[in-house]
């Protein structure tokens, strides 16, 4: 009996580690720095199409408002127009999770540069029929954001800068990007059998002691 309960026992606990680990299960992600190479008005980068206006590509010491995070996209451009990524990539149906890293414009309020009040600025994230703003954060400081959205048929996730700093040059930076899926109800059925199974060795080993 007790090795019955405990293979069913080792069986459920495989399926919970099995819906643990496909919650963690990235299906794109990209910080830009061996995807894209820096320069203004950027078209090329591996994961990602300029689907509209312009970006640049900024960071490790060129334009660099974020020392240390390698390359970024500032998503508005040196055309007076901001931009947006779409992914190359197409995703099923099913629920994901995003993660951005955001970082703040590149210059301070009282440049000149920029509108006077920058706390506004930041960027629609749009990904089948689910649409988000995400205000950036302060114009020197990084940021990560997080967003579930369940697919109902292939669609491309799109990141696009909300223009809202007062200088159609200067937008959002978007230092990295990651899409994980969330396969939660597929996995469900295996640890409910494992459960089944668990409750069954239970019953045979309750009439075994009866008999």
């Amino acid at each position: 009996m007790f090795n019955l309960s405990f293979k069913a026992g080792l069986v459920a606990g495989v399926a919970l580690l099995s819906i643990s680990h496909a919650q963690a299960a990235s299906v794109l992600s990209d910080n830009f720095d061996a995807t894209s190479s820096a320069g203004l008005n950027q078209t090329s980068l591996t994961n990602f199409d300029v689907s509209s206006g312009s970006v640049d590509v900024i960071g490790n010491g060129y334009f660099d408002f974020h020392p240390g995070n390698g390359l970024y996209v500032d998503l508005c451009g040196t055309t007076w127009q901001c931009g947006a990524l779409t992914t190359k990539q197409s995703f099923g149906p099913g629920t994901y999770k995003i993660t951005l890293g955001l970082g703040g414009i590149g210059y301070a309020p009282d440049s000149g540069v920029v509108a006077t009040d920058t706390s506004a600025e930041g960027v629609n994230v749009s990904f089948g029929t689910s649409s988000h703003n995400f205000l950036a954060p302060a114009w020197n400081a990084v940021t990560t954001v997080t967003e579930f959205a369940s697919l109902t048929s292939n669609s491309t996730l799109t990141i696009s800068d909300l223009g809202l700093s007062g200088n159609q040059n200067v937008g959002t930076n978007l230092l990295s990007v990651d899409v994980s899926a969330v396969p939660l109800p597929g996995a469900l059925p295996m640890f409910g059998a494992a459960m089944l199974g668990l409750i069954g060795v239970g019953m045979k080993a309750r009439r075994k002691i009866i008999a």
